[in-house]
């Protein structure tokens, strides 16, 4: 029944903001709702938390099959005063991947692109490679800051453990990433530190926090 229905999604959905359920309640009449990017990525559970901390808030971003769908959406949250939420069209996603440092991915330590470590249907490869394709994933933070160092901090580099050392960062940087109910496991809520250099940056970084894609404010 209809009912039955919603109460699943409301379940499924239970850790993510009120528009996101709100609009996911909707997707059996708008079959160009495709779910959420934690549903439609997939990852071996060695990659977890690398992969969760390399989406960041992405991970909560509501993919459609275009924009006319996303547009309906947006409308549908801002005449019922739902909240925000970001939609990412198929249409509008440049699905390359790659780096240009390709040499990098054959450093000590390196274990490839995150992109290459997902599993998707071949529909959404495009939109793991544009959310992954250009994250370099390695084993332990030691291989990921001589990797800095040696690409002159030119590369987004996430550890298995989810230290994640963003371009252009001249200085040790300690970064807190809350990965909100584990999405692409429906783990507990993790905490990872890493800290980098003696001069200490904290960022915090919540999912569901506002990324690319279209947003309604």
């Amino acid at each position: 029944s209809r009912l039955e229905s919603l109460k699943n999604i409301t379940e499924r959905y239970d850790g993510y903001g009120n528009s996101i359920r709100k609009v996911m309640e909707k997707k059996e009449q708008e079959k160009g709702l495709l779910g959420v990017v934690a549903d439609l990525i997939k990852v071996d559970k060695a990659y977890e938390i690398a992969v969760e901390t390399a989406l960041g808030g992405s991970i909560q971003n509501i993919v459609t099959d275009n924009e006319e769908t996303a547009k309906r959406m947006i409308t549908f949250l801002k005449q019922n005063k739902f909240g925000r939420a970001t939609f990412l069209p198929l249409t509008s996603i440049n699905g390359t991947a790659g780096i240009r440092q390709n040499e990098a991915l054959q450093e000590e330590g390196v274990i490839g692109l995150a992109n290459t470590l997902v599993k998707v249907e071949e529909i959404y490869r495009g939109l793991a490679n544009h959310l992954l394709g250009r994250t370099v994933v390695v084993k332990h933070i030691d291989h990921g800051v001589a990797l800095a160092k040696k690409y002159k901090q030119t590369l987004r580099i996430v550890t298995l453990e989810g230290e994640l050392i963003n371009p252009g960062v001249h200085f040790f940087q300690m970064t807190v990433y809350a990965v909100e109910m584990g999405q692409l496991s429906q783990g507990p809520l993790q905490v990872v530190f890493g800290i980098l250099d003696f001069v200490v940056c904290i960022s915090v970084e919540v999912i569901g926090q506002k990324t690319d894609g279209l947003h309604i404010g």
